[in-house]
């Protein structure tokens, strides 16, 4: 696993003629939010300020339904909650399995919410736990243009956002969301977690090879007879043969280093790799996470009843 460096950028808000105008004094700016359960919901809410002592808040919120939780928090402050900035939502597992539709519907009641915040999974902790980690990284400020105000995970190309989870929710009722755990007080890449109709279903095992055919990653470090082999600009492309009406191929191309590993070796590593991905979604989980059947039926009209009727085939590119 990879530790990550999470920033709180906090950026001065600037007030653009024509835009709608909040007082930072009258309202809760909320960058971000976390939401936990055990017997009952937990919802806390990172706001933020121009108080350069206190630039930080947390308000929370219980309720034995996401909806009342909601309520409770806004009737026990003072002020409106401002969501027209919030950039990430964290989800613990036990919250997770009760099902997130509600939670993304709130959040959609308020029109001035953007829809390109993160979803991120808290795997073996709290939810709240993950986002006050978040909250005591070093402060930043960034310029900016216009109104913004909010957290910005650095350096991760495997983030799913709310624009990614929803499109892949209604394509095929599956989605994916990546998630952290924390280990000796450090924020970590933790496992995949497979969505099924907005509710939490499994962890993934070979997490490694689904981030690498879904296209969410374009680095990787493949390790080969126990030497680690950088790959990168990493690119897959999905083929569909009419003579093999079921078979769908994966092309992967990748560009790496001379190294004392063969090119035959790298590429068969990264072949068994990927294929373990693929058998977990067919044989284990049946989940269709990489959405096989919504591509065979927009590619050839063709409807996979059950995945184990897909016959995959990887082709590896190793340039230099």
């Amino acid at each position: 696993m990879k530790k990550i460096s999470l920033l709180l950028l906090l950026v001065p808000i600037l007030l653009v003629g024509g835009c709608n105008y909040h007082e930072l004094n009258d309202i809760y700016l909320v960058s971000a939010l976390s939401v936990d359960y055990d017997s009952e919901y937990k919802v806390s809410l990172l706001t933020v300020s121009d108080n350069e002592e206190s630039p930080t808040r947390f308000i929370e919120g219980y309720g034995k339904s996401l909806e009342k939780t909601f309520y409770h928090i806004n009737n026990n402050y003072n002020k409106p909650l401002y969501l027209g900035h919030l950039n990430l939502i964290i989800i613990s597992e036990e919250a997770s399995k009760k099902g997130i539709k509600p939670l993304l519907d709130i959040i959609n009641e308020d029109n001035e919410t953007k829809k390109n915040f993160y979803l991120v999974l808290a795997k073996n902790t709290k939810a709240i736990d993950v986002l006050q980690t978040l909250s005591k990284e070093k402060l930043e400020t960034k310029e900016t243009e216009g109104v913004h105000r909010y957290l910005s995970l650095e350096n991760i190309h495997n983030q799913v956002t709310y624009n990614t989870y929803t499109k892949e929710m209604k394509e095929n009722h599956v989605s994916l969301i990546t998630s952290y755990e924390l280990k000796e007080e450090q924020l970590q890449t933790s496992s995949l977690g497979v969505f099924q109709n907005h509710k939490f279903k499994t962890w993934l095992k070979d997490t490694d090879g689904t981030l690498l055919l879904n296209g969410m990653l374009n680095e990787y470090v493949l390790n080969v007879e126990k030497e680690e082999v950088l790959l990168k600009n990493i690119k897959v492309k999905r083929e569909h043969k009419k003579s093999e009406p079921k078979q769908i191929e994966f092309h992967v191309t990748a560009t790496s280093k001379e190294s004392s590993v063969s090119e035959e070796k790298i590429k068969q590593a990264l072949h068994d790799l990927l294929m373990e991905a693929i058998y977990e979604s067919i044989y284990q989980t049946h989940l269709d996470y990489f959405h096989f059947k919504p591509w065979f039926y927009k590619h050839n009209r063709i409807k996979i009843k059950n995945l184990n009727e897909v016959e995959p085939k990887i082709n590896i590119t190793i340039q230099h």
